[in-house]
């Protein structure tokens, strides 16, 4: 075994570990939030720097792996339709991310917010989160169907992924609600 697969195996180990530990932060906040009605603008806080932080090494992690795969391989080298999927997912991942903590997350931070139908840019948002992440891990575990899906098969998953969950937040948004969220002490 050579030392660049060691170097590539402990990067993969550090690459999931960091997506489990990313995205368990994400649904955990998201959960609080769907279920609590509250909004811990302190946690919030917490919660979104260590995503940020997680959606960095992730991003650092994935493309060493990707730099290591280039110089491990023997000619020409083409990203999979399965690498480029996964690009363009995480990269929605992290603009939306962007969006997210400049619009949406400035908002909540505020006094009581009232939930209504101006809030869809926020469910958008929202929605193209979780769309993403789901999509994202699909595609890491994606090794045995991947040989045989094209970048547009995984990007047809993708867009029916987010039209289902944009739908979802729009349907959860349009119901008769109109609910305060209120910060905890």
């Amino acid at each position: 075994m050579s030392a660049l697969s060691v170097l590539h195996q402990g990067l993969l180990f550090l690459h999931v570990i960091t997506f489990a530990m990313t995205l368990a932060a994400v649904l955990r906040e998201d959960l609080r939030l769907v279920t609590t009605q509250r909004i811990d603008a302190s946690r919030l806080r917490h919660t979104a720097r260590a995503v940020s932080l997680g959606l960095s090494a992730l991003w650092a992690s994935g493309l060493m792996l990707v730099a290591i795969d280039v110089a491990a391989s023997a000619g020409p080298w083409w990203p999979s339709a399965k690498l480029q999927a996964k690009l363009i997912v995480v990269g929605v991942l992290t603009v939306n991310g962007w969006a997210l903590h400049a619009w949406v997350f400035p908002r909540l931070w505020g006094a009581a917010v009232r939930i209504d139908r101006s809030w869809w840019p926020a469910a958008v948002l929202g929605a193209i989160s979780s769309a993403s992440w789901g999509t994202a891990s699909f595609i890491g575990v994606a090794r045995v169907v991947s040989p045989w899906w094209s970048l547009a098969g995984f990007m047809a998953l993708y867009g029916t992924v987010l039209a289902v969950c944009v739908a979802l937040a729009w349907a959860t948004l349009r119901a008769p609600r109109g609910e305060v969220l209120r910060h905890s002490m």
